[in-house]
């Protein structure tokens, strides 16, 4: 066949060799590399790449070692003269400018293995990241080297649709703030984490008034407003004063504490005082024990919040009165804006007034509707002392409800110790070992959450002690024979039987250095070494030392591996074993021998210990007095005494201990500086040290352990994690709350109940979001562990705001009808919302004009084939994605015809070019011309020239020069073109490296501080030439001319079936125009052509003009 040969069809896969039949056969190749396809056909060499940077910088990386492992590369544009490149890294986020230099770099909660289920969306300075295990997280810019990685806070997150449980829960006030809980075991453990919504449904009738008499019998009545202008007048805040005109009293209250020593202006009317006091007194008064405005301000501190009622909807104001009940005043329903932060009572309009007076007795009944959360107030302005009552008035608030949403952060039983043990497994997690608690857990302590690991048993698991071993898995001791390694990982337990000890009881498990743990007595009278390398179990010779039955529980390894066995009782003495000499000795104690709480180990060899009065000796829940004492070389000495409550401690870097203490205020902290023996500081833990440095601590009660969770959630909305003594019932503790009744309000009772509650979507055993987008004004996520095909729309442009209404811009939330449950792994907006999940391809659509609401929402099959892992890219009108398996690109488009969408499958002559382990990841370039670019899970890089309209779908492979494997590719906006980047790994380290078209540079690594890079070579090789549709040619003639344009490069070879020769270049040093190439005498259907070019310079190949005759 004869005529012009381009390229339009790029590399084709080797199977198809033989394919004449096939159209694109004549426009395609067996090998293009490092050559880019036009879209006319022609071959541009691909320019070389810069090198920018390295990932792991000089100052972050560790003694010379810049590894940082696998990497993820996005693009974030944030205007013209911003844009940055954000590296996803194990552990951190680096932000690069254009110019490889470092903005920041951020600590991060995501693993290496997290990294290629990463998803995110950008809206102008803010990317939402998710990836299905931790949170969903903000990158922030607030500067060019200001960024911020932190949790999304929910205003309102989603959850289970609001139905009625079997079984009620309740908030209530508590010294912490609010508690919410049940009196039933409602919760399960794998909730931690997970928020809730508590709706109370309020009563239809809700008396807001109280009688005259009611306000004068209390300690605290009204009184008359005494001489404004004497100087020992003192007028407390809360107090209700009146003026007498006739027999009709006015009522004021007094709202600023006023002194007339100072306050005093030259008038006597309390309207002149504006800043002090306000016409009437409030009679509304929701929750009980509270009479009068001066009893109830002196006792909270908190000003007026109680003596109103935040709503928003229908109200109805009604009056009680008969002859002989006549009530005389005048009183006024007042109002003001909930979503103001000022409590002013002078900020309230009047909504109503309303009176009855002698002669015109009457009663009313008002109806109104707040359109807007409102807080309400009922005052009475004037009455007639000589009234016997007031008569009822009644606020009817229609449809109010109350609705709480808080955090699960603990639960526990009353009297029970919950949790056994507490391990720290590694810089993120916690194994929570459960005692009376039906089973282990693991609890990630950065993003919250978790999950359960091991037997569940209803009767409790039992465990009381263990530790880490080195292989990662947990040792755990229960009571007499029956322990256990636990794998975390996969949730295996494995049953370890000690033979001999009986049923007696340990008390804790301690690895030594070398690899064997020292169970510690606590009933039984015997120390034992287990092995659990070959299963062996020895008891331990304590000749000289009275190992009692309860003498012993706390261990830790101290200097030079041995191990501090710590008292359980008041009188017993310390003890220290020594491996090596398999030996135990009693420590000399200075001062009296305490019962040991907690024992911290430190960096040096030495430990803390505080300790006090032994568990029996302490009632529970009482405050008790305890020490702290410092071993130190086989001593232990006292060195703070009688200190209120410490309960646990850890070392800081400067080399001083934080000792935590529980007293009467509460939690508080202690700096005690080692070398100096003193105390630097003493105070309630607020923004001090603790809270930035995550470390668990024992309570004396039994050796229980607990949590106090007050540094790696802080800025996230949990301030402390599990309580796990005294806990009354099972409890939830409730610490960030959210109101339907705004304000801060506050709850209208101090204790609601309610059948009506819901639990989170999010967080705890439900996982987190594994897909996000931005769509028509609302952030998408989806794919949770729980509910892996359920699609979460936020309130339009409302991003933390989740809330479920009737409004079209109100929160959406959507499940896909699908047979099986394949997660959700990716989500592109185009004109739909397409969502990609591991077994079909959706399309998420509204009603008209295409847009989305909750009556306009529905999701339907695009494609019944899966995704692979890989997240998909838009394309104008589509995306393209990676098929379930990896090895093929599928472009997906809409099509008028079929009113739906359709795929192309771009690979069906090139799957090849995803290598043996397929495509890791994609990338899209748009300007000079659209191209996919895929990196392969070995390291190489494939490039799709693709342009639908004019049948071009072109795939070239891309070797780099000097070798290096490509782990990430993203796209900038360019100048006259997009930018190209990489994360490349050159044995071991990564770099950042961009192509730009147009730099003139043909070698890979090149810097612009000199170094010229490494050379890589371009290859073209045809398919066969000489063939007629259906046949190969077997005789005949051929003539073939190759066209250039203006190619500069070096060395550039052309010919036949491996015999090649340099082309000449015309005057001037360029290759250009038409080429004669000699073919040679013998040739047959497998003639094929090749070109290579390994100089510096470009090369441009148009395409060959092929004549043939037989």
């Amino acid at each position: 066949m004869s005529g012009m040969r381009a390229f339009t069809s790029g590399e084709w896969n080797r199977m198809g060799d033989v394919r004449y039949d096939v159209e694109g056969y004549d426009r395609s190749a067996r090998c293009i590399q490092n050559f880019l396809v036009h879209t006319f056909g022609g071959l541009m060499r691909r320019p070389g790449s810069e090198h920018m940077c390295l990932v792991n910088s000089d100052e972050y990386c560790v003694n010379g070692d810049y590894a940082c492992g696998r990497v993820r590369l996005m693009g974030m544009d944030v205007s013209d003269e911003r844009r940055y490149m954000v590296v996803f890294g194990g552990g951190f986020v680096e932000v690069r400018r254009l110019d490889g230099s470092l903005a920041a770099r951020l600590e991060s909660p995501w693993t290496e293995q997290d990294l290629p289920d990463l998803r995110w969306v950008q809206c102008n300075d803010v990317v939402w990241v998710v990836c299905g295990r931790v949170a969903p997280q903000r990158l922030e810019r607030h500067g060019d080297t200001d960024w911020r990685l932190v949790v999304m806070e929910f205003d309102r997150s989603p959850r289970e649709f609001a139905i009625s449980k079997d079984g009620e829960v309740w908030v209530q006030r508590d010294a912490d703030g609010f508690m919410l809980g049940s009196d039933r075991h409602l919760f399960r453990s794998e909730e931690f984490g997970t928020s809730l919504l508590y709706t109370q449904h309020m009563p239809e009738k809700v008396v807001v008034a109280q009688t005259h008499a009611a306000l004068t019998s209390t300690d605290n009545p009204p009184v008359a407003v005494p001489d404004l202008a004497a100087a020992g007048t003192i007028i407390p805040a809360g107090q209700e004063l009146w003026t007498l005109s006739g027999d009709v009293r006015t009522t004021w209250t007094c709202f600023k504490q006023y002194h007339g020593r100072t306050d005093y202006k030259g008038s006597k009317s309390l309207a002149d005082y504006p800043e002090f006091f306000f016409p009437g007194w409030v009679v509304s008064r929701f929750g009980s024990g509270y009479n009068s405005m001066k009893e109830w301000w002196d006792s909270s501190g908190k000003g007026p919040q109680r003596a109103f009622i935040c709503h928003e909807g229908p109200w109805t104001l009604k009056t009680y009165g008969n002859a002989d009940q006549r009530w005389q005043g005048e009183f006024q329903l007042m109002g003001m804006d909930a979503e103001g932060e000022s409590l002013n009572p002078l900020k309230f309009e009047v909504l109503h007034k309303f009176w009855s007076w002698d002669g015109d007795y009457r009663n009313y009944e008002f109806s109104g509707t707040c359109e807007r959360p409102t807080r309400l107030q009922l005052r009475v302005m004037k009455y007639k002392p000589a009234a016997a009552v007031w008569g009822s008035h009644e606020l009817r608030l229609n449809a109010w409800d109350y609705e709480a949403e808080g955090v699960v952060a603990g639960v526990g039983n009353y009297e029970e110790e919950v949790w056994g043990k507490v391990l720290e497994l590694d810089g993120e997690r916690l194994l929570l070992a459960g005692k009376a608690h039906s089973r282990c857990y693991v609890y990630d302590r950065v993003n919250g959450g978790g999950r359960g690991v091991g037997v569940e048993r209803d009767g409790g698991c039992g465990w009381v002690g263990g530790c880490v071993l080195n292989d990662g898995r947990v040792f755990l001791t229960s009571g007499g024979a029956r322990c256990c390694v636990l794998d975390v990982e996969s949730g295996e337990e494995s049953e370890v039987l000690l033979e001999g000890v009986g049923d007696d009881y340990f008390g804790d498990a301690v690895l030594m250095d070398d690899g064997c743990v020292l169970l510690t007595p606590y009933l039984t009278t015997a120390f034992y070494v287990y092995d659990p390398a070959v299963g062996s179990l020895v008891k331990v010779a304590h000749s000289g030392l009275a190992v009692g039955s309860g003498n012993y529980r706390r261990a830790a390894v101290v200097d030079g591996g041995r191990v501090l066995l710590c008292a359980a009782k008041n009188g017993v003495a310390c003890a220290v074993y020594d491996p090596a000499a398999k030996s135990l000795a009693a420590c000399t104690t200075t001062g009296d021998k305490k019962a040991v709480w907690h024992v911290t180990p430190l960096r040096d060899g030495r430990a803390v210990l505080l300790g006090g009065p032994s568990a029996a000796d302490v009632a529970d829940g009482a405050y008790a007095t305890g020490q702290v004492y410092l071993y130190e070389a086989g001593k232990v000495g006292l060195k703070i005494n009688a200190l209120l409550g410490p309960s646990g401690c850890v070392e800081r870097d400067d080399g001083c201990v934080v000792v935590l203490c529980w007293g009467l205020s509460g939690w508080s902290e202690l700096v005690w500086d080692l070398e100096e023996t003193t105390t630097r500081a003493f105070g309630v833990t607020a923004d001090g040290y603790w809270p930035k440095k995550w470390k668990w601590c024992g309570w004396r009660n039994g050796g229980m352990d607990m949590v106090n969770y007050l540094s790696g959630a802080v800025g996230r909305g949990i301030e402390q994690s599990w309580t796990a003594a005294n806990m009354e019932g099972m409890k939830w503790r409730v610490l960030r709350l959210s109101y339907k009744t705004y304000g801060g309000a506050g709850l209208p009772y101090d204790r609601a109940v309610t059948d009506v509650w819901s639990r989170g979507m999010f967080g705890g055993g439900n996982g987190w979001p594994s897909a996000v987008a931005m769509h028509q004004g609302r952030l998408w996520l989806a794919g949770t562990a729980a509910n892996p095909q359920t699609v979460w729309g936020s309130v339009v442009d409302d991003y933390a705001n989740f809330r479920i209404g009737d409004s079209d811009d109100d929160a959406i939330q959507v499940t896909l009808a699908a047979k099986d449950s394949h997660r959700i792994v990716w989500m592109e907006s185009v004109n739909d919302l397409l969502i990609g999940s591991t077994a079909q391809i959706w399309r998420l659509s509204g009603g008209e004009g295409g847009v989305v609401t909750p009556d306009f929402c529905r999701a339907s099959v695009q494609l019944r084939v899966g995704s692979s892992r890989v997240d998909a890219e838009a394309t104008d009108g589509g995306c393209v994605f990676v098929q379930r398996g990896g090895l093929r690109v599928k472009e997906l488009g809409y099509s008028f015809e079929a009113d739906g969408y359709r795929a192309a499958d771009t690979t069906t002559f090139a799957e090849h070019v995803g290598g043996p382990g397929g495509f890791v990841g994609l990338a899209v370039q748009r300007v000079p011309e659209v191209r996919i670019w895929g990196v392969r899970a070995d390291g190489g890089l494939a490039v799709l020239t693709y342009n639908a309209e004019q049948r071009v779908c072109a795939w070239t492979r891309q070797v780099l020069g000097g070798g290096g494997n490509v782990l990430s590719v993203a796209v900038m906006d360019g100048v006259d073109a997009d930018e190209i980047w990489m994360a490349v790994d050159h044995d071991g380290q990564v770099c950042l490296e961009r192509i730009v078209e147009g730099c003139g540079v043909f070698r890979d690594g090149w810097e612009r501080n000199g170094y010229t890079g490494m050379p890589y070579e371009s290859v073209l090789v045809t398919n066969g030439l000489a063939f007629e549709r259906g046949a190969g040619v077997k005789s005949g003639s051929v003539s073939v001319r190759a066209r250039f344009v203006a190619s500069v490069a070096a060395g550039v070879r052309a010919g036949f079936c491996g015999q090649l020769t340099e082309l000449s270049k015309s005057r001037g040093g360029v290759l250009d125009g038409w080429h004669d190439l000699t073919v040679p005498g013998v040739w047959s259907d497998e003639l094929v052509f090749e070109l290579r070019c390994a100089g510096d310079g470009d090369v441009r190949f148009l395409g060959m003009d092929v004549q043939f005759s037989k």
